[in-house]
């Protein structure tokens, strides 16, 4: 293993570190700048969500990692880590061409699923190691070695543990080699039949491992596992609704066409690459098969039968969650769509005018790498934006509360209800297409969130006393909260039984 590493690291340094420049062109402005989300806001110094959202293995990286959100040092090792992942990505799949390499990596680090990685910093390096570990299993679980497999389980399940949304990440470069085997004279159809089920059993064995052990780790710390994007129901999917996520796989992959569906495909350039990336997939492996087909009819029917099953590959939390809502972090394998050409093309390198073709396909892929680039970019600006709104507006409210007469140190304050953004210019209309990204908040929702207390705390650097739920309910009640106006207006800040109370809506 270690000589591999080292073969891997000599052949792919040159590739690393343009992987690395693209990251900064993309991600640049994230790793200088300190950038929120409401989750950030709330994990400054945590990794967020542990053992109730069965991500056990955050709880093992809060022993490891620093458990501060530092933009620069959490961007830099999560931009390291993903590019050493996609340097095992392209060896993996063995693609020899060095501008398919660094294309390949350059669409993998400027995906949108990455933008949102990191727009939630703190956790950004941890989900970064969830990649590569994913990436790792794959290496360890084509080996022909039993304790490989073993440790190939292992990372698979840690990898869970860490994010369970990456699953997809192991079941499509397995999917991938295993096409690639189809149409590999040297490799017959028994030792393929015999792969897939080693690879399924690995695959269950970590899926079973990773309950388990959430299970046991949840009745000894008596955790109840909360309903976080409906993944507490993975794996209690029924027959019928795992057909029906096997339909919302494929609708998913041409809803794209008629919607920005997690941000993931925004603008007519963007829409247009897209169009043309799944009809160039289609067309090089339409061309597989025909080619294959005679040297090899069972060899390229299961060709056929995994590259139609690539998108409930790409999209497999559908299928093994009944109430799952697949945000854009949750979307990384449909990065697929956008690289499937280059590979294909390395295949089929031997087509005729193939110099036109792989310059097409080049120059489509350069487009993409472009406008996700300019698209992250936008995305920071706007959480950049977002940030100096809500700045100035707890600020301002900061000192409402503390010129409210009667106010002490021990006064304890309440806000109450959701601010609607009165008098804040809502910036929405200027970031049209990053608006669906998951984690690129707007000033309104950042400043009606729930972390709103600790963004005065931390960013504002005021300490006050918050009341408790129970003393907001029995408030709500009373006449003199009734007749208060509504913040930022006139009587909207008011002391009411030794508590100042924030009345930011009637509820």
């Amino acid at each position: 293993m270690e000589k591999t590493i080292k073969n891997i690291f000599e052949k792919y340094k040159t590739l690393f570190i343009i992987i690395i420049l693209i990251g900064f062109i993309a991600h640049g402005f994230a790793l200088s700048n300190k950038l929120l989300n409401h989750d950030d806001v709330s994990a400054l110094f945590n990794k967020g969500a542990t053992f109730e959202s069965g991500r056990w293995g955050l709880a093992i990286m809060e022993h490891i990692l620093p458990n501060i959100s530092m933009p620069w040092f959490n961007g830099l090792i999560s931009l390291m880590v993903l590019a050493i992942s996609v340097c095992l990505i392209v060896d993996l799949l063995q693609i020899e061409n060095k501008c398919g390499q660094i294309l390949i990596g350059g669409i993998i680090i400027t995906f949108p699923a990455i933008i949102s990685l990191f727009s939630y910093m703190f956790t950004s390096t941890s989900y970064a190691i969830s990649i590569l570990l994913s990436v790792l299993s794959v290496k360890l679980f084509i080996s022909h070695k039993k304790i490989n497999n073993l440790f190939g389980v292992i990372l698979f399940v840690i990898s869970m543990g860490i994010y369970q949304g990456y699953i997809c990440v192991t079941l499509l470069i397995l999917m991938i080699l295993l096409m690639k085997d189809c149409i590999n004279q040297d490799k017959e159809f028994k030792q393929i039949i015999h792969s897939i089920f080693k690879y399924i059993i690995e695959i269950a064995i970590s899926i079973a491992l990773y309950y388990i052990f959430t299970k046991i780790i949840n009745i000894i710390l008596k955790i109840d596992m909360y309903d976080y994007q409906g993944l507490k129901d993975m794996g209690k999917q029924s027959l019928i609704g795992i057909v029906k996520g096997i339909i919302r796989s494929y609708k998913i992959v041409f809803c794209i066409f008629t919607k920005s569906w997690n941000a993931l495909v925004v603008g007519f350039v963007m829409k247009l690459a897209y169009i043309l990336s799944l009809l160039s997939t289609l067309i090089l492996a339409i061309y597989t098969i025909i080619t294959n087909w005679k040297k090899d009819i069972k060899k390229t029917l299961l060709f056929t039968l995994m590259f139609i099953a690539l998108p409930v590959a790409a999209n497999i939390l559908y299928v093994i969650s009944p109430k799952v809502n697949v945000h854009t972090l949750m979307t990384f394998g449909n990065v697929i769509w956008f690289i499937l050409p280059i590979v294909l093309y390395e295949w089929c390198s031997e087509i005729k005018l193939n110099e036109y073709i792989k310059y097409f396909i080049y120059i489509l892929s350069t487009v993409v790498i472009i406008q996700y680039i300019i698209f992250a970019n936008e995305s920071y600006f706007k959480l950049y934006l977002t940030y100096e709104n809500a700045y100035a507006f707890y600020n301002n409210l900061a000192t409402r509360i503390e010129s409210t007469e009667g106010f002490k140190k021990d006064t304890q304050v309440l806000l109450i209800g959701k601010y609607e953004g009165e008098l804040l210019v809502d910036n929405t209309e200027h970031f049209k297409e990053v608006n669906d990204l998951t984690g690129i908040l707007n000033n309104i929702k950042l400043i009606s969130s729930y972390s709103k207390e600790e963004f005065i705390k931390n960013y504002i650097g005021t300490d006050f006393k918050f009341a408790d739920d129970k003393l907001a309910e029995k408030i709500k009640l009373t006449k003199e909260f009734k007749d208060m106006g509504i913040y930022p207006y006139y009587d909207s800040v008011k002391k009411i039984d030794g508590t100042i109370v924030v009345k930011f809506s009637e509820q």
